[in-house]
């Protein structure tokens, strides 16, 4: 005679912990293989790739079922001995249910942003995403509502079908030895997640393209604590002669001697004015050839600067290209997302330069400096002013990951404070955001080029031909209202006598893509669309106007800055001057690049050649030629094996000496030495 919950409390403990992982293991089965459905149909990679093979897709499935299974096993022992009671069951069943709605939304979401975005979630992605958690629940809450609604309905039928599930079969029968039988089928589930996730390296789930399959595998393949790339040499490096050692940084008391003779050195020396633009692509100024006459501002102090040509963001994302601007080190540190907790290494900045020259030192910024811990690294002892979106109680921008200051306020601010110490030596670093993506423009500013609403369809990691039209209508609209910006500190410093006393340096902090290569925004390749920025710099008693073809990092801006002032470069300084850009060109130190979050990628340029590879799923190797294809139409990664393997090799090099350098057991390096050298680059072919 059956009765409600009769099975012995053994049996009911064996057939809980057996139910629960043979549906796990059929839950992540079935989710994998839809998974993989989903992303083969409808989730082409934005900037290309290799797509992992069959067999990778079949052992990625067959893991991701293990896993759940384990996770479920884990779940149903703990919870096993509460069987014996009505509550206990009840609990441990809604306990069960919320990790398998968990798991399953997790599933969902990772496929999602694998489909939108070409690339899972991963450790960086993560870490991005919960540094600035304010803004993306804000974003969540607008923008992505109904994705956010289709996830959670799809969570919340799951969990009621689960319990359901798990609630009819604790009211049947059942015999120790079928719970036994099953539970053995379970183990053997169980072992094989064990010896595939805790046994298998995450470098050899890469090599076998595992990492690339499903969110699950993605996201383990990240978590570990130093990725296996960053102990190894990449497949290019492994052939050949080891790689030139890279040189250490001077030592410590090498700073202190420069702060000596700077602080004794009482020479009248210029202002200096630091424009940074957010997101502006080089590929839409008219004095690089743009057709939209959207920069007329920005072309007429082109026409009288140095204008260099050939200049590149040490990163494709804010947090990592204004920090290298405003110091000139490289942001590579630790082998995930820098948002700089740790500080115990020697910088000096812009400001700690010159307020050691003498002169009073200014940020005033349309953004939220605290965003991504950009305020942590540029404060340091030097005391500055400091104006940015915290400071304004007005209404502001929304640009998706914050709320940022009207442009037009922060230039007023500026002149404002330029005004209030003009009759000394300063020196200021103005920050502009307008440009950022959705580029929206303030309230009661009118657009130039229409239609030019935010079209719903579109996101910062993905929209299609459609959009495009209105997208770039917005964006031009947002360059135009940030020209005018810069207009308005242009003619201040004209008006009041300064513009020949000042040093003005206009850059961009990284480009922006609109759809070239499938990828859109910024700080998802390095490809020159986001990677290449405008530079000009105008000083008149020291700079000529005129086309500079040199190529140069953001590294070289600070050391250039010091160099028109008459500042001897500091020993911390990674970046050399290009005021003299023939010797600049003779030192041909390479031009490193990197990001390190939506996705992981590292770059060198030893032009013409340009090296990159993305690991963000394993190990893509592009190689371009920028004389022969400007718009990098071709991968000569194949073709040009050599090549290939002298830029792997180098650029291997100094991103491994530049996480040696900050790791935390060589704090007796840092106390002692400044950051180590760029290298130079090999001879290599001209074609």
């Amino acid at each position: 005679m059956t009765t409600t919950f009769a099975t012995a409390p053994s049996s009911r403990s064996l057939l809980w912990c057996a139910r629960n992982v043979i549906f796990g293991a059929a839950l992540g089965a079935a989710l994998g293989l839809l998974g993989q459905a989903a992303i083969m149909f409808f989730g082409g990679a934005p900037s290309g790739g290799i797509a992992p093979g069959l067999g990778a897709r079949l052992g990625g499935v067959l893991l991701t079922a293990a896993g759940y299974a384990a996770v479920l096993l884990m779940t149903s022992i703990m919870t096993a001995p509460t069987m014996r009671w009505a509550i206990g069951r009840a609990v441990s069943v809604t306990l069960t249910t919320l990790i398998v709605t968990g798991l399953v939304a997790l599933h969902v979401v990772g496929v999602a942003v694998r489909i939108v975005s070409g690339a899972f979630l991963t450790r960086g992605a993560l870490e991005f995403f919960l540094n600035g958690q304010e803004s993306m629940f804000r974003a969540l809450r607008t923008t992505y509502a109904m994705h956010v609604a289709v996830v959670a309905a799809i969570g919340l039928t799951v969990a009621v079908l689960y319990a359901v599930y798990l609630f009819q079969a604790l009211r049947r029968d059942g015999n120790t030895q079928r719970a036994a039988r099953l539970l053995g089928i379970s183990a053997a589930l169980v072992a094989t997640a064990g010896i595939a996730l805790l046994v298998l390296p995450a470098k050899a789930a890469m090599a076998m393209g595992l990492s690339r399959t499903t969110p699950e595998m993605a996201l383990l393949s990240s978590l570990q604590s130093v990725p296996a790339w960053s102990e190894e040499v990449s497949p290019d490096e492994q052939n050949g002669p080891p790689p030139r050692r890279v040189v250490e940084g001077a030592p410590r008391i090498v700073g202190t001697e420069w702060e000596d003779r700077v602080a004794n050195d009482d020479s009248a020396r210029p202002n200096v004015l630091l424009v940074v633009i957010d997101s502006l692509t080089t590929r839409h100024l008219g004095y690089v050839g743009y057709s939209r006459p959207i920069t007329p501002n920005i072309d007429r102090i082109a026409a009288r600067s140095m204008r260099l040509l050939r200049a590149w963001a040490t990163a494709t994302h804010s947090n990592y290209a204004q920090p290298a601007i405003l110091s000139s080190l490289f942001p590579r540190r630790i082998p995930w997302l820098d948002q700089y907790t740790r500080l115990d290494y020697p910088r000096v900045l812009l400001h700690d330069v010159f307020h050691r020259a003498g002169h009073t030192a200014a940020t005033i910024s349309s953004q939220d400096q605290n965003w991504q811990g950009i305020a942590r690294f540029e404060e340091t002892a030097t005391p500055i002013f400091l104006w940015h979106a915290p400071d304004y109680d007005g209404p502001r921008v929304d640009i998706i990951s914050e709320k940022v200051v009207p442009d037009h306020v922060t230039a007023e601010r500026a002149i404002a404070w330029m005004k209030s110490h003009q009759d000394k030596p300063f020196s200021l670093y103005v920050n502009f955001q307008i440009a950022h993506f959705p580029y929206g423009l303030p309230d009661g500013i009118a657009p130039r080029y229409t239609p030019a609403y935010y079209p719903h369809t579109a996101n910062f990691v993905r929209y299609g031909e459609t959009e495009k039209p209105i997208l770039t209508n917005r964006y031009d609209n947002a360059i135009a209202y940030v020209d005018a910006q810069v207009g308005k500190l242009e003619q201040y410093l004209s008006q009041s006598g300064l513009l020949d006393k000042t040093i003005l340096v206009i850059t961009a902090d990284h480009g922006e893509m609109m759809g070239e290569h499938g990828v859109v925004t910024h700080g998802k390749s390095l490809f020159e669309g986001e990677a290449r920025v405008p530079l000009l710099v105008h000083y008149p008693p020291k700079v000529a106007p005129r086309d500079v073809l040199t190529p140069v990092s953001h590294l070289d801006v600070l050391p250039t800055i010091s160099d028109l002032a008459g500042i001897p470069p500091h020993p911390a300084f990674q970046g050399h001057s290009f005021a003299n850009p023939a010797a600049h060109a003779a030192k041909r130190v390479g031009i490193f690049m990197n990001t390190q979050g939506y996705q992981m990628t590292e770059g060198v340029i030893c032009y013409p050649w340009k090296l990159w590879i993305d690991r963000t799923e394993g190990n893509v190797v592009r190689l371009f030629h920028l004389d022969d294809d400007p718009m990098e139409a071709r991968n000569l990664a194949k073709d040009k094996p050599a090549v290939s393997r002298a830029l792997s090799r180098m650029l291997g090099a100094q991103m491994r000496a530049q996480i040696d350098y900050h790791a935390p057991h060589n704090q007796a390096m840092r106390d002692n030495r400044f950051a180590p050298r760029l290298l130079t680059c090999p001879d290599l072919p001209a074609h």
